[in-house]
């Protein structure tokens, strides 16, 4: 068996530890931020153009849901002039199973 030197790792596994690192930074650098003011700041000033999803017959553009909240610039998001909030009691009280509505929820889309 062969040693393995390098491994090239993507996809959500990797962008999760990613994305939380960059929320630390932000943390640090907005103190007063709530989680949901950083994951809006992160979503809102992302990059979403020229972005491509692969399919068997080669690269096409992506659509939104394909980008999601783009790829993140994290020197943008630091700058953000605007940011979303939401509480953890809205996000209980619009749980759905709970007789709630998640789209009344002030969230970055």
């Amino acid at each position: 068996m062969q040693n393995q030197l390098f491994q090239v790792i993507q996809g959500t596994s990797m962008s999760s530890p990613h994305v939380a690192g960059l929320g630390a930074l932000l943390k640090a650098l907005h103190p007063n931020w709530s989680p949901a003011e950083i994951q809006s700041a992160l979503m809102l000033t992302g990059l979403t153009s020229n972005q491509y999803e692969r399919e068997a017959s080669g690269d096409s553009a992506a659509d939104p849901f394909d980008i999601g909240g783009g790829r993140v610039q994290v020197t943008n998001a630091a700058q953000a002039g605007f940011v979303m909030d939401e509480t953890a009691e809205n996000y209980l009280t619009t749980d759905p199973e709970l007789g709630g509505d998640p789209s009344t929820l002030n969230l970055a889309a």
